[in-house]
């Protein structure tokens, strides 16, 4: 197998693998625990995880002050996005939150063309517009029914700040630092936030049994650690394009768990909503391959 072939298969898997996050977190909240406690116990595994796994890569995790202060702030932009996504899924189904976070790299080029002086081409116009679009088809059903506007705005929130947080650490001096060791830093500042959070009145919900610990290690696990390992080893391996379309496995996978694990509904108005994000996504990754 060469490594083309491989790239791809890591690209699918990393895909996939980010979109298992409400497989593990529904029945968590089921089980009595937030959705903060979730996220702060799912860092704390993932931050051992990455450590272990750096030690057997070989990678030293040693980084100077200013590349620290750095990853605290990308650490920021992480928890922020999995907290807001994490209690959307208590107002929304899963593969809708899903899909409406997916639409980060349209706000990606959004940002590049505000803030970083990139021609807003009328191509990132029309993907924004149709995104924008998509996601309205999903707000209003077919029946008149609307969804829940809290979680429609935590999703979005969730959406922006991992935004951010991609076109922070493309432009700041982590960018030539080795991934794995980013994301230690980056998911252990995730960890350091919740220290003012204990003080403001956050109560860690403490885990009552082996189930819990299983879907906290497996959320830890698959989604975060798998997922990000794959998906960056894919894009040495076949191009950060073809890497980016793989990701649309993610909403694609969430979906499929909403139906058959969670029994959601999805009517014809929400599959056309969701394709015509994922339209809008594809036409803004795919833009760099065409131009060339």
């Amino acid at each position: 197998m060469n490594n083309k072939v491989k790239g791809y298969i890591l690209g699918a898997v990393g895909g996939a693998a980010y979109g298992l996050n409400p497989l593990f977190a529904v029945p968590l909240y089921k089980s009595g625990m937030d959705a903060s406690s979730v996220v702060f116990y799912r860092y704390l595994t993932a931050v051992v995880l990455v450590a272990l796994l750096a030690k057997f890569k070989g990678y030293s995790l040693k980084l100077d002050r200013k590349a620290v202060s750095v990853a605290f702030c990308l650490g920021i932009m992480v928890v922020g996005s999995s907290l807001t996504l994490f209690h959307s899924y208590n107002y929304m189904d899963v593969g809708i939150a899903s899909t409406i976070l997916y639409v980060y790299p349209v706000m990606v080029a959004a940002i590049l063309a505000l803030f970083y002086n990139e021609r807003l081409s009328l191509r990132t116009g029309f993907c924004i517009f149709l995104a924008m679009v998509g996601i309205a088809m999903l707000y209003v059903n077919g029946d008149g029914t609307q969804l829940d506007a809290l979680g429609t705005v935590l999703a979005l929130v969730s959406a922006l700040t991992y935004a951010i947080y991609m076109v922070c650490i493309n432009k700041s001096r982590l960018r030539k630092v080795p991934t794995i060791v980013v994301t230690f830093y980056v998911l252990l500042s995730g960890l350091v936030i919740y220290i003012p959070l204990s003080l403001c009145g956050f109560r860690l919900t403490p885990l009552t049994g082996s189930w819990q610990m299983l879907l906290i290690f497996c959320i830890a696990l698959f989604p975060t650690v798998i997922s990000f390992v794959c998906t960056a080893s894919a894009v040495l391996k076949i191009g950060s394009t073809p890497a980016s379309i793989l990701g649309a496995l993610e909403p694609a996978t969430a979906v499929v768990i909403g139906i058959m694990v969670f029994d959601e509904k999805v009517t014809f108005r929400t599959c056309i909503g969701m394709l015509l994000v994922l339209v809008a996504v594809l036409i803004i990754i795919t833009k760099k391959d065409k131009k060339k």
